[in-house]
């Protein structure tokens, strides 16, 4: 004979989150213990909100592996990554938000320095007149 549900259980225990790809973000976490599941839990909710929105993901607790691999977010944001766990009775509190932030892209190149100008080459002479880079510490000239 099962137990009466009378409340809803406590949030999941050891949550991570890392950064995969410039919009991918995986969270991983363990079962909401024993004594705080109030029931059965049933499902767990893993919420990713931003400034802008909010998604929330489903994770059955039937699964040996509690993750969520969350795909098509946007590049350089930060992520309040939060998983609640469902039992009979409804759904508990979420845990602490994590923040997570998704990998930034990479920093555009410098443009490239102008090619020399005005070179002059004879049978043992060869002269360069190199313009001014804006960025000239990035650059070296090397003559092979």
């Amino acid at each position: 004979m099962m137990a009466a549900v009378s409340a809803a259980p406590g949030s999941p225990m050891n949550i991570t989150t890392s950064a995969r790809t410039l919009e991918t973000i995986v969270v991983t976490f363990e079962p909401t213990p024993l004594a705080m599941q109030n029931g059965k839990v049933t499902m767990y909710t893993v919420r990713f909100s931003n400034a802008t929105n909010s998604l929330e993901v489903s994770v059955s607790a039937e699964l040996s592996v509690l993750s969520v691999t969350q795909r098509n977010l946007r590049p350089g944001t930060d992520y309040l990554v939060s998983v609640a766990a469902h039992n009979g009775a409804g759904i508990g509190l979420y845990s602490p938000p994590i923040v997570q932030p998704t990998l930034s892209p990479p920093a555009p190149l410098p443009r490239p320095p102008a090619p020399p100008q005005n070179s002059v080459i004879t049978q043992t002479t060869i002269l360069f007149s190199l313009p001014v880079v804006a960025d000239s510490e990035n650059y070296r000239w090397v003559a092979l």
